[in-house]
């Protein structure tokens, strides 16, 4: 249990919450892209809390009946040695004003303390088509 296989961690978490929260009229695709074999044990709780509540979000919020719904999720390596953790929907987004810092959802709190605290890295809600997560750590 010192390392977790990340990629299979994360699909089987996240078809899970599909076939859970998602109901019948709601058709969502999933796209996982990982280019890191493993993660530590602790990191791999950390990230699995975070995208836990980020489809969470997504599944809740995020999309509409008969439209092309999907939820994407990529762990890449950056130049600068980091990770790069990025989940993503193409739903209804967030408003304009919308500051994560400023936001009252518990959930996204945890999120950003979570990143912060414990992974040692950044989040920026990008929020272009539907909503996009970056956490670098």
């Amino acid at each position: 249990f010192s390392e977790i296989d990340i990629e299979k961690y994360i699909y089987t978490l996240v078809t899970q919450l599909l076939s859970i929260y998602s109901s019948n009229n709601l058709d969502i695709s999933l796209d996982v892209q990982v280019q890191i074999k493993s993660f530590n044990f602790d990191k791999s709780i950390y990230c699995g809390l975070i995208i836990n509540e980020l489809v969470l979000n997504s599944l809740k919020y995020a999309f509409k009946a008969n439209q092309n719904n999907q939820i994407k999720i990529l762990v890449l390596n950056t130049n600068s040695g980091k990770t790069k953790l990025i989940v993503s929907d193409n739903g209804v987004g967030f408003p304009e004003d919308f500051c994560l810092e400023d936001s009252e959802s518990i959930g996204l709190k945890v999120v950003s303390l979570l990143v912060e605290s414990q992974l040692e890295g950044t989040v920026r809600l990008d929020k272009g088509d539907g909503a996009k997560f970056e956490i670098v750590f």
